[in-house]
């Protein structure tokens, strides 16, 4: 093949533009351009590579989805050892926003609930209470308000709990943080 028909690339911005912003490409052109993002093992070049995948012509549709593939491939393999310690802090990082946002979301979506409707079930307990003149046949009410506030300061507990967790994820969070921007 003729090298002058070839795209010499030097950043993902120039492969940006080849794929995505040109329309003139030729097909020798695209081809580099795919193996170039390829090989880059960025989330940029990543996300090029997924966007070209719509537009991509017949012509270079399967390489484009192997350029994608290699791409994503290249993205998750570490180059130095620098680079396998960032990916493993920043898989750290990930692992303690997915325990973070879980305890946030027991919290929104179950205990603050939980605490609200046996919150209810006491005041419409208590409210019984004091408009008896007598004991409602079979049913004693102390028993089952105590039941309740006991259910109830276990909700609150797990409440503590929880926000105890998010506490410590925080603080995690933002040791890893500050490391990923220190490198160290």
């Amino acid at each position: 093949m003729n090298d002058e028909l070839r795209v010499n690339l030097s950043t993902v911005a120039q492969a940006n533009a080849v794929l995505l912003e040109r329309d003139d490409a030729t097909l020798a052109e695209i081809e580099d351009t795919l193996l170039f993002l390829a090989h880059q093992g960025t989330k940029e070049s990543v996300e090029i590579l997924e966007k070209y995948q719509s537009k991509a012509h017949i012509r270079v549709a399967g390489f484009a989805e192997c350029a994608l593939d290699e791409g994503k491939y290249m993205s998750i393999v570490p180059r130095s050892e620098a680079e396998r310690q960032r990916m493993l802090k920043e898989e750290v990082l990930k692992r303690y926003e997915e325990y973070l946002c879980a305890a946030q979301s027991e919290i929104d979506e179950t205990v603050k609930h939980e605490i609200d409707l046996i919150e209810y079930e006491l005041e419409v307990a208590r409210r019984v209470i004091e408009k008896q003149t007598r004991r409602t046949e079979g049913v004693d009410w102390k028993m089952e308000i105590n039941f309740l506030e006991v259910d109830l300061g276990m909700k609150r507990g797990r409440l503590e709990e929880l926000q105890a967790e998010i506490v410590k994820y925080e603080a995690l969070m933002a040791e890893v943080e500050a490391d990923l921007e220190t490198g160290d």
